[in-house]
């Protein structure tokens, strides 16, 4: 495989700063319930979508594999997550044969998840990776794979370096996420994640080129639009830190990149939040 070109992502904000790369390691951190996983999902689903020959692996530690695929068939039809989930195994495969666009249907043959029943450590991982030959995979999250050990340290950092090497001697795009520090955010007026608010955040850092972080202000203030999401660059390798400002549409498992006025007043909301916080207003 070749590591020559950047990987498009069809998302203008990261392809403009150079896109991503194989042989290297993201890191995408946020607060539980802050849509890490959604967000994700759409990002591999985007590059899918741009990159006809790429196929990607999925290792889901903590929900199952059925419920990551229901979210990728809501963006795969188009359709709210409980019309999906009421629907049986049949009827969803005589859809997908006989409804959905060849593309669609593509990129759902490449989406490859495995789930904790088909995975335990990081040795598992490797294995599955160099079986499946995916151009890019994504682990959620890197926590579950060293909860329960007696030096969690230890295991922390050899578990980061070991994701580093498979990605490496693989010439793949791995993909980690990390949940933040408990009570990091909580304690600060301004509640947006920054690098060092990262579970493990020194051993991440070190081994990732990118790092984005995600913002829901919902999640602090209801009054603020649920539609509001933002990705903060936090790291970037190649270029300078950025900001992504989308809005969310959770019911259908997407994204859309914010435009025109609703791009402005995203901006403007997120400066001056970040101003109003620096007067101890939320």
């Amino acid at each position: 495989k070749s590591v020559a070109s950047p990987i498009k992502t069809g998302i203008e904000y990261i392809d403009r700063e150079g896109g991503l790369e194989k042989s290297n390691i993201i890191t995408v951190g946020g607060d539980t319930g802050a849509m890490k996983t959604r967000w994700t999902l759409w990002l591999c689903l985007k590059i899918l979508r741009n990159n006809p020959d790429f196929k990607c692996v999925f290792f889901e530690a903590e929900m199952t594999k059925r419920e990551i695929i229901n979210i990728i068939l809501q963006w795969v039809f188009e359709r709210p997550l409980s019309e999906i989930r009421g629907c049986p195994d049949e009827y969803l495969l005589v859809k997908i044969d006989n409804e959905l666009e060849d593309w669609r249907r593509d990129v759902l043959n490449r989406f490859i998840v495995f789930d904790s029943s088909d995975f335990k450590d990081v040795a598992d991982m490797s294995y599955l990776i160099r079986k499946y030959k995916p151009d890019f995979w994504v682990l959620d999250f890197v926590t579950m794979l060293v909860s329960g050990t007696d030096d969690t340290n230890a295991k922390v950092y050899d578990v980061c370096d070991t994701l580093k090497a498979i990605s490496k001697t693989t010439q793949t795009l791995g993909i980690i996420l990390s949940q933040i520090k408990k009570n990091s955010i909580e304690t600060r007026r301004i509640k947006v994640p920054v690098l060092d608010d990262l579970e493990w955040s020194g051993r991440l850092k070190h081994i990732s080129s990118t790092v984005f972080m995600v913002f829901n202000p919902s999640y602090y203030d209801e009054s603020v639009s649920h539609r509001y999401f933002f990705v903060k660059a936090a790291k970037h390798r190649h270029s300078n830190r950025f900001l992504l400002p989308l809005e969310a549409y959770p019911e259908h498992g997407t994204f859309t990149v914010a435009e025109g006025p609703v791009y402005s007043v995203m901006v403007g909301w997120w400066e001056n939040y970040h101003r109003g916080n620096k007067h101890g207003r939320l």
